[in-house]
This record gives structure tokens, sequence and C-alpha cells, in this order.
């Protein structure tokens, strides 16, 4: 199994309805293709972890890279995986103000430094210590 974890930069500000929508359509393609995940969207940016079959994976993450809505698509972190992280959710979808305080600095500055360019990417151990923390974070 593969964990991907990307970014990108949203080619316009999302409102809610649109990120319902977006969200609605995710998780039934997802659960459809047993991809499980969690995605985040602050200040016009979105960062997204899928896990799934590696195929399949690769698949979903190359149909975003060609998605207009997604700009800079750039992945920070990949792994093999023997078991999920977000197993029970086909796309979760956690408000990055239900974050603790630290958390949302940290995601923050993880997101918006990566958005730069020449940007360095993140340190594998940061982005697992952020998937732990989304993962205990109530999703929508």
């Amino acid at each position: 199994m593969l964990r991907l974890v990307y970014r990108s930069t949203a080619s316009h500000a999302f409102t809610q309805p649109e990120l319902l929508h977006l969200l609605n359509s995710s998780r039934r393609r997802n659960q459809m293709a047993n991809i499980t995940g969690v995605l985040l969207y602050h200040k016009g940016h979105f960062f997204q972890v899928l896990e799934g079959p590696d195929d399949v994976v690769r698949s979903v993450y190359t149909r975003i890279c060609n998605d207009p809505r997604h700009r800079f698509v750039q992945i920070l972190f990949e792994e093999s995986a023997a078991e999920r992280l977000f197993d029970s959710w086909s796309m979760g979808f956690v408000p990055v103000e239900s974050l603790p305080n630290s958390e949302q600095q940290s995601f923050t500055d993880l997101l918006l430094n990566s958005a730069q360019a020449n940007a360095i990417l993140p340190q594998p151990s940061m982005i697992r210590l952020l998937l732990k923390t989304f993962r205990t974070a109530p999703a929508q």
C-alpha cells in the first residue's frame, strides 16, 4: 500500500459549497477505488493524504495534477505502509481551525512555506507527526 502526501495551490478561493462538492465527489470515487485519506484546505492551499493500492493512488495523484482546480501540485512525502492511518475515512476533511494551536501553526508553516519557490521540503518526521494529529482530529 502507498501513502502519498501532496500540497497544491487552488486555482481560486474555494467557497464552502465548492469544498463540500469536491469532498462528496472525492468520497464516492475513493470508496469505489479503495482509497482512504484526509484533505485540508487553508487560505487557498490544499494538503491531502491518499492511501491505497500503489497504482490506484498514483492514478488519483495524476488526475489531481491535471485538474484545473489545482496548481503547483507537489509531493511532500510518500511511503509504503503496511496499514492505513485513515482506514475509516474515504476522504476525511479536517478544518485547520479544529487543530490545536501549535499544530495549526506547524501546518500553516508547512503548507505556506512549501508553497514558496525553491522551498526545502519538510522532513518526513514532521509530516508523520502532522499525520498523527490529523488522524485524531475531528473530521467532517
